[in-house]
């Protein structure tokens, strides 16, 4: 009898990898699968096995098949890259980048991997170790145009604007991209930069004419700047490109629900599809007095979790309007959650603090966002905490110590019965924060912060001269927005806040600004704070490198 090959023979494999080059993915399966009957632990079969299933989107079989080829040869790179590509594929994160490491410590010049472990950290939310893969593929391969995308995403992801432009423009030097730009608009437009942003969403439309989101995103930037009719138009391009779009109905419907044209958000928010369009819908048509419409929806979520401040603030309104119990269990009485307390890094005469944040104020090149809600004032655009400058860097770790001694406080007393505590956010992410200017006479109507968790606000300076103890006061309530009643029972408290003080609240509380009559100025920071952004809302990146 004779003895069986040690190896296949040569021409078997190459007639399965002419299968595979072919890209007869079937036939290819079947030949690996009858090869592997008698070489079970060949390497090259095992991984043409992993290939050919991958092509037909078998992916967790296809990492089956080539973990017997890595096992059979652990050390070799070019294999543990393939075996972490195909986990990537298969959403196996953590074996993913168990597999890319393996590759780039048998191959530390090997960029592929590097840019790769960058990708999968990137996608467990670990940026800055993905920022550290990315830089060492760049350092070696300094034209590496994905990888110097990708850095600027996770440091604008870790709130570093600065220094994600800069990797956007080396991105830029080594190709024009429109990805980029759009990257570059939204970071700018963070900084408080809306010109500036706009004008790289014009260069990103430029370079690809049927960019939709590009339009979008520039359309919230001139809603922001106050040129409602320019933003219209730049929605409008949106659809003709992609009628469908959810972030532009979305923002669109916002645009028209800032300006009370109810009815003509409506259908938008409805063609939206994203966010949390169903409590908008909601809000329509609570606004508009169609409570057996309202009743009729609201069914329809109130067996979802309960984990949205907005709906609270409906339902709350709602109960207390007909006189019923509160059908959303996200923060029962909302007002026994409101805290007021001092800072003393901002409190005395003479606080560094307090005197860096306003000079930083008036000197940072801010641009005003239009807010029909603030009378005889200014709001900054942006996100104020994750600017570079030192004061307000300085003031976010502030606030973060001081929400999570708010946070002990508070489960101290009512533990996890409070959905809004059970499920706080303990990674603090400033969702918003900016600062409010008024002047004399000046004030803030009610309002929510429909896209907070807790929301907040900081005393920088405050009016001394008062004829009234309340003037320049915070009102918080469960009730507000004109919001229609039936009644005026609800419930509502005045927070007087000095210099330094600070309050929270959650977001699903309405608050307003009491006006004042001195000749004085009355500078706040509000904040919000909200869970972690779901993973599709993020910037856009570059996707991995593939099988090899």
């Amino acid at each position: 009898m004779k003895a069986q090959a040690i190896q296949p023979p040569v021409h078997e494999v190459q007639a399965l990898f002419a299968q595979l080059n072919a890209g007869r993915f079937a036939e290819a399966e079947k030949q690996a699968r009858r090869l592997l009957r008698s070489w079970p632990r060949d390497v090259n079969i095992n991984s043409a096995l992993a290939h050919a299933l991958a092509a037909q989107g078998r992916n967790d079989e296809a990492v089956t098949a080539l973990r017997k080829a890595v096992k059979q040869a652990p050390n070799v790179p070019e294999l543990q890259f393939n075996l972490g590509a195909l986990s990537l594929q298969a959403e196996q994160l953590e074996e993913a980048a168990r597999a890319f490491r393996k590759a780039v410590s048998l191959n530390p010049r090997f960029t592929d991997a590097l840019y790769n472990l960058g990708v999968v950290c990137q996608r467990l939310g670990r940026y800055e170790e993905a920022a550290a893969w990315y830089r060492k593929a760049v350092e070696l391969e300094p034209r590496f145009h994905e990888a110097q995308t990708n850095l600027g995403v996770v440091l604008q992801e870790q709130g570093l604007m600065g220094e994600a432009l800069r990797a956007y423009e080396k991105a830029l030097g080594i190709q024009p991209d429109a990805l980029v730009l759009f990257n570059m608009g939204a970071a700018l437009k963070n900084l408080g930069f809306l010109r500036e942003a706009v004008e790289h969403y014009e260069k990103a439309i430029r370079l690809n004419p049927g960019y939709a989101l590009a339009y979008s995103a520039m359309a919230v930037a001139l809603r922001e700047l106050g040129q409602y009719e320019e933003a219209i138009a730049a929605f409008h391009k949106a659809f003709e490109i992609e009628e469908g779009l959810g972030h532009a109905h979305y923002h669109l419907a916002e645009l028209y629900s800032d300006q009370q044209r109810i009815a003509e958000a409506l259908p938008h928010y409805q063609q939206a599809q994203v966010y949390d369009y169903q409590e908008r819908v909601l809000y329509c048509h609570y606004k508009m007095e169609q409570f057996d419409t309202f009743r009729e929806k609201l069914q329809a979520v109130l067996g979802k979790n309960h984990i949205s401040p907005f709906l609270a603030t409906l339902c709350t309104h709602y109960a207390t309007n007909f006189r019923l119990e509160d059908p959303y269990r996200f923060c029962p009485d909302p007002l026994s959650f409101v805290h007021h307390s001092s800072i003393p890094e901002l409190t005395g005469e003479h606080s560094e603090l307090r005197e860096a944040l306003l000079r930083d104020i008036e000197s940072a090149s801010i641009s005003q966002k239009m807010q029909g809600r603030v009378i005889n004032g200014m709001q900054s655009a942006g996100n104020l905490l994750k600017r570079p400058e030192p004061s307000f860097r300085q003031l976010g770790e502030i606030v973060r110590r001081k929400i999570r001694e708010y946070y002990q406080e508070h489960m101290e007393r009512v533990g996890e019965s409070c959905l809004y505590m059970k499920l706080f956010p303990h990674n603090l992410h400033f969702n918003s924060s900016w600062f409010v200017k008024l002047s004399q006479g000046g004030y803030v109507t009610s309002h929510i912060h429909e896209e907070g968790w807790i929301s907040g606000v900081l005393y920088i300076a405050m009016p001394q001269h008062k004829k009234d103890p309340h003037e320049g006061a915070l009102e918080v309530s469960t009730d507000g927005d004109d919001y229609p009643r039936l009644h005026d029972e609800f419930p509502s408290a005045v927070k007087v806040g000095k210099v330094g003080d600070i309050i929270f609240f959650p977001s699903s509380v309405f608050h307003r600004t009491i006006p004042f009559h001195s000749d004085e100025q009355r500078i706040c920071i509000p904040f919000d704070i909200r869970p972690e952004v779901p993973e599709q809302y993020r910037n856009q990146r570059v996707v991995a490198h593939n099988f090899l």
